[in-house]
């Protein structure tokens, strides 16, 4: 996702729905890269092809995302206490995988870093 490789054919895999995560899967698909978005609330599921409704913080909903096979998991909801939870469930799930997750508060970034982020964005 940060290097100069070709693009994955696996989806990335977008935790949150909000508009950092829309903002991202935009981002993604102008460069030709595909992804899956894991949302919880219903109501922001934009496209059904690129959506998974249901919590992160389940397994099954992880492995319908492509979580298996994902080149990178981007955490992005509003919450960093949940961002950091998620972060290092992604990081046991796939140590090999790379994780960029969202902090809100500048305080959190150097937690979100210790929980597995290999890049924080706040």
């Amino acid at each position: 996702l940060l290097c100069t490789e070709p693009p994955s054919r696996e989806p990335v895999v977008i935790i949150g729905g909000g508009r950092v995560g829309r903002a991202a899967g935009r981002a993604l698909a102008e460069r030709g890269m595909d992804y899956r978005i894991v949302e919880l609330l219903p109501e922001r599921v934009r496209d059904p092809a690129k959506y998974v409704l249901g919590d992160a913080a389940n397994l099954e909903v992880l492995i319908a995302a492509g979580i298996r096979k994902t080149p990178a998991v981007l955490v992005t909801t509003h919450d960093d206490d949940t961002n950091i939870y998620l972060t290092i469930y992604c990081r046991r799930l796939r140590p090999d995988v790379q994780i960029i997750s969202r902090a809100r508060l500048e305080r959190n970034v150097a937690t979100l870093h210790r929980a597995g982020a290999d890049f924080v964005l706040s």
